[in-house]
């Protein structure tokens, strides 16, 4: 019994997180195609809501800011093509690939200034065997 007051207690303080904005989310996913991380997210409920701010955290541990989208009312569907994150500083100061594990949240914020935060979604970047040759090609004529 008492774990299920623990799970219900949980339950509702994440769902009081989401709504704290005035606003609910179906489905918030990230995805990489390689080279890029795609972000979407489908609301259900967008009351009060003047924004979403869109959040990444990397190896430091910690979010920064992406882009914002603008609220577009209820049943809406966003989406955002992150292609910096997957991208670093070389030796050189060139912009290269890399492998790397990042985490994506939305920051709800409301017409009245209150922010709430969606629960963060994984994101693993695979490198495959073309990339790497391709890039340790480029590194040997540097």
């Amino acid at each position: 019994m008492k774990n299920k007051v623990i799970i219900a207690l949980v339950l509702i303080l994440a769902s009081a997180a989401i709504y704290a904005a005035g606003t609910s989310i179906r489905s918030l996913t990230a995805k990489t195609n390689d080279t890029d991380i795609i972000v979407d997210w489908i609301s259900t409920k967008e009351v009060n809501l003047k924004e979403y701010q869109l959040e990444r955290k990397g190896d430091n541990n910690v979010f920064v800011y992406v882009t914002t989208e603008e609220a577009q009312g209820d049943n809406s569907r966003y989406s955002y093509v992150d292609d910096k994150a997957f991208m670093s500083k070389g030796e050189n100061g060139d912009e290269v690939l890399a492998g790397k594990d990042y985490f994506y949240r939305l920051k709800f914020v409301g017409e009245d200034g209150s922010v709430s935060y969606s629960d963060p979604v994984p994101v693993t970047q695979h490198i495959n065997s073309v990339q790497r040759t391709w890039g340790m090609i480029k590194e040997m004529f540097r």
